[in-house]
């Protein structure tokens, strides 16, 4: 640039930058198309430009070593090698000892194995200090498979009685449904928090059978016992209250089919699709984590290859499949949602057939389904350039 031109730019606040560096992995594939085509000199500038900037990649390192071996420059090649072995030893280490020894190179050459010497005092009282320490450890060693022994015979109970879990795991869930439909209209604080912790209690002990590594009969035990003592408390406490008016609404938050059936459960949040707003009704906690950006999963069902909301499934029942998951059920991200619905329609649906206005917590947040399924289908498309690029270089470094 000329030094006038230069001087008008900087007098208007406009400072001249450099074009971006290309990223070491982009050097490096320019390298390996000509190691492809046999061009190594022209392929090693290269290899030595990425590892220029980034030193402590190792792959970097292996393909110089592999041009300045068909360049014909054996020590330089070995050098290369031999950072591969200090970066990461278990890198390629058959085919880096196989063009060690093709480049005549062993490392049991460099030097003899020492004399062995007379032992000493110091080293006959450190192998007797040793041999103490590996009695120790082997007796270490033995509790530990004692207790492995005892965990594994604990899963093996569990595991050879799974229909005594699942019946009595069903019979709760059915237990605490029905708390939840008893608590329409008449909400109280205390049967609320005792049906809470009983329904936390249950969810652990469903991750528990379902995963062997932590099937633990008698933690197990204790939270069938915890959560079959507060669905007691709040049947009782239920007893007291005046008896419920009517069948209970189907009404569930929109995202994780929570049931809402009173007012004072519910929080209005505003959903946008194809420039069409909706109030939905969302629980507590739901509308927490969308004042905070996340956007809650959905509960959905899967068919036929297609997300359906929960509420478009007619048997779909929120009191009841809170504590018995419904077959095939799971929760989706917003944008997996199929678009065959309106979603005033869905919202209406979750919320009983109306939005119940007026009847609901107002929070102030927008969420564009529409950006979220386009920021998803980009993270998606992104992801499968990625493997594919990941694939392909893969095979190509076992040319």
């Amino acid at each position: 640039m000329r030094p006038a031109a230069l001087v008008a730019l900087l007098a208007l606040g406009v400072i001249p930058t450099a074009a971006p560096a290309q990223s070491a992995l982009a050097i490096f594939e320019e390298g390996k198309r000509a190691y492809d085509a046999g061009r190594y000199a022209e392929a090693l500038p290269k290899y030595e430009e990425a590892a220029r900037l980034e030193p402590n990649a190792v792959r970097w390192h292996y393909h110089r070593g592999l041009a300045l071996k068909k360049l014909r420059r054996g020590a330089e090649a070995i050098a290369a090698f031999e950072r591969c072995r200090e970066l990461d030893p278990a890198y390629k280490r058959p085919e880096i000892d196989k063009k060690l020894a093709e480049l005549g190179y062993s490392p049991r050459e460099e030097g003899s194995p020492p004399e062995e010497a007379a032992p000493s005092e110091g080293s006959r009282l450190f192998a007797s200090i040793f041999t103490f320490l590996f009695g120790l450890a082997c007796t270490g060693v033995s509790v530990l498979m004692v207790v492995a022994i005892v965990r594994g015979r604990r899963q093996t109970q569990v595991a050879q009685n799974p229909a005594a879990h699942q019946q009595r795991l069903q019979e709760l869930a059915l237990r605490l449904a029905g708390i939840e439909r008893a608590l329409a209209g008449r909400d109280d604080p205390q049967v609320r928090a005792s049906l809470e912790g009983a329904t936390e209690a249950e969810r652990k002990v469903r991750g528990r059978l379902a995963d062997p590594a932590r099937a633990d009969p008698r933690r197990i035990a204790t939270l069938f016992n915890e959560a079959e003592t507060l669905a007691a408390d709040a049947e009782q406490r239920l007893a007291h209250l005046p008896p419920a008016a009517g069948t209970p609404p189907r009404i569930g938050c929109y995202f994780c089919a929570k049931p809402l059936p009173n007012p004072e459960q519910r929080f209005a949040l505003t959903l946008s699709q194809s420039g069409q707003q909706t109030s939905a009704l969302a629980c507590q906690a739901c509308a927490q984590q969308a004042q905070r950006g996340d956007p809650p999963r959905i509960q959905a069902v899967v068919r036929d290859g297609q997300a359906l909301h929960w509420a478009q499934v007619p048997d779909y029942d929120p009191y009841l499949h809170r504590h018995l998951p419904y077959p095939g059920a799971s929760p989706v991200g917003l944008h997996r949602l199929g678009e065959g619905s309106r979603l005033s329609e869905v919202a209406k649906l979750a919320a009983g057939g109306a939005l119940a206005v007026g009847a609901a917590v107002a929070v102030s947040e927008l969420i564009d389904l529409d950006s979220l399924r386009t920021s998803a289908a980009s993270q998606a498309a992104a992801k499968a350039l990625a493997d594919n690029a990941d694939r392909e270089t893969s095979w190509r470094d076992h040319s």
